[in-house]
């Protein structure tokens, strides 16, 4: 009880911090300014997100979890990134699949690994056609190229290896198939 009152109390202490940061008059004019059409809008792509990225996870977790139940879990986890530093907030996935529908956390923190491997993949393709938008190709990323090709073709074969994982091993000489592998291989 006492942990909880002083995480309170730490949280209550950011937030009227953070709130003395911003103006209240700035902010509500801004609000007041934006289309109402542009909101509902907004509003809408934020739900369509988080019901494609609950489906990606129930896909990822082959149905183990309901859809209904992946929705919640993902806003919990979207407000749990927003608020916690350096991005943290990604593990309350693996700690709500837990709680919520008894997902062991190997599985939570493969299911979370492979959905950043997934939103890599997508962004950068989309960071290459970006560039055929740009009429002159700044210095910065003409040196990024290489490596964000680079990164994205590691991942993609890493992807294919960990595909064929199984296909690989069978095929390598027995010197390799010796160890742990060879036990667990044994056992099934």
């Amino acid at each position: 009880m006492l942990k909880k009152a002083a995480l309170i109390l730490v949280s209550l202490a950011l937030v009227v911090y953070l709130l003395r940061q911003i103006d209240p008059a700035e902010v509500l004019r801004v609000i007041t300014h934006v289309e109402p059409l542009y909101l509902a809008l907004g509003f809408v792509m934020f739900i369509i997100g988080h019901l494609v990225r609950a489906y990606r996870f129930s896909i990822l977790l082959q149905g183990r979890v309901p859809m209904k139940n992946l929705f919640s879990i993902i806003a919990v986890q979207t407000a749990a990134v927003g608020f916690m530093p350096l991005r943290s907030g990604e593990f309350s996935l693996m700690y709500l699949l837990k709680r919520e529908h008894d997902v062991e956390y190997p599985v939570g923190a493969a299911t979370l690994i492979l959905s950043k491997v997934l939103d890599f993949l997508v962004v950068v393709p989309l960071f290459f056609i970006s560039f055929g938008s740009l009429s002159v190709i700044p210095h910065f990323f003409r040196q990024l190229l290489p490596w964000a090709g680079g990164l994205f073709f590691l991942t993609l074969a890493s992807l294919f290896f960990i595909g064929r994982s199984r296909e690989i091993y069978a095929r390598l000489p027995n010197f390799f198939r010796e160890g742990p592998l060879a036990d667990s291989a044994s056992a099934q």
